[in-house]
């Protein structure tokens, strides 16, 4: 049997198969699309991670700037010879901000005991507050030694 040749010279079947030849060099719109959108859920999946990463760096620098603070106050009372209720009174405190942009409070108080002996009876104590991100101080001063902590979202350093 005889094959029957198809030869096609015409200028349409050239144009044709040129552009079967040829591969798509570019994305489709609907390839484009797909893309921003899986790049637009990792970034919402990571946002929550990276927000917590960036609280959680203010609370550390704040505890060690509060702890410095505190540090600083100390040295100063024991090089002086003042006592400790007149700390916070001798000394002018340099305008220092914690990470969001708020003064520190620094404060003498009483730290109070259950203890009968009068050797661990009621102390006092110096505290360097952070009120933290709501810039709202929550955390009472006079509390009892035993459960003595921060409220809220402060950053409390305590020194005896």
């Amino acid at each position: 049997m005889n094959q029957p040749s198809y030869t096609h010279t015409g200028r349409a079947f050239q144009i044709t198969q040129a552009a079967r030849r040829r591969r798509p060099s570019g994305q489709t719109l609907v390839e484009i699309s797909v893309m921003i959108a899986v790049l637009m859920f990792v970034a919402g999946s990571l946002l929550p991670v990276v927000a917590d990463s960036i609280l959680s760096t203010r609370v550390v620098r704040a505890r060690h700037d509060a702890a410095r603070i505190a540090t600083t106050l100390v040295n100063f009372q024991r090089d002086r010879g003042l006592p400790l209720e007149q700390l916070v009174s001798a000394l002018p405190i340099p305008h220092v901000t914690d990470p969001w942009g708020h003064a520190f409070l620094v404060n003498v108080d009483v730290l109070k005991t259950r203890e009968t002996d009068p050797s661990k009876a009621d102390r006092l104590a110096l505290f360097v507050i952070s009120a933290g991100p709501d810039g709202v101080i929550e955390t009472p001063f006079a509390q009892d030694r035993a459960t003595a902590r921060a409220y809220g979202d402060d950053v409390i350093v305590r020194v005896q």
